[in-house]
């Protein structure tokens, strides 16, 4: 009787990690799809945008932990920039790697870049718009950890912080761009 319990507590615990397994994968979005490059996946709808975005992978030989790097070129003055950025799910489609918004609400469209740790958490990296160089600088200097960022008003973010382990558990934090930085909400 106590080796049938056994069993069918191990028939329960597998069935229960197969299913998280597949409301992962089924989470995920896009990310089993080819790399796709095309801009209209990713930008918003704005008339002589001057900028081209693309994802380079650096060592096509190497397969495993592979970082990717933000491509973008400005059309008005031909001025290139590469971003190095972290690791992303396999066969991420761009627009699962990239969201192009005015993310501080200064009238500048913003990147926000999404990687993967190898424990499967989603992070994010914001890069603000720098109108006088005409590229894109990560801006998190006042942001302690690294997470998940989403927009909660105009010129507002929230970070929803990584978990290392069950015992560095952060409550999420908000954050405004105010005077040319993010300050606590």
């Amino acid at each position: 009787m106590v080796e049938v319990g056994k069993l069918i507590r191990k028939k329960i615990q597998i069935i229960f990690y197969f299913t998280i397994l597949i409301l992962l994968i089924s989470g995920c979005g896009n990310f089993f799809k080819q790399v796709n490059n095309s801009k209209e996946d990713i930008l918003p709808k704005i008339k002589n945008f001057p900028f081209e975005f693309s994802i380079v992978f650096p060592d096509k030989t190497k397969l495993e932990n592979e970082r990717y790097n933000i491509k973008i070129i400005n059309k008005d003055n031909n001025k290139v920039q590469i971003i190095e950025e972290g690791t992303p799910l396999k066969n991420a489609d761009i627009s699962d790697l990239l969201e192009v918004k005015d993310f501080n609400n200064d009238g500048y469209l913003d990147i926000l870049a999404f990687s993967i740790y190898p424990s499967l958490q989603l992070v994010t990296t914001l890069y603000i718009f720098n109108p006088e160089t005409q590229y894109f600088t990560n801006r998190m200097d006042n942001i302690p950890y690294e997470g998940t960022i989403s927009v909660t008003k105009p010129g507002c973010i929230k970070i929803e912080y990584i978990v290392r382990n069950s015992s560095d558990y952060l409550e999420p934090q908000k954050f405004c761009w105010i005077d040319n930085s993010w300050q606590p909400e």
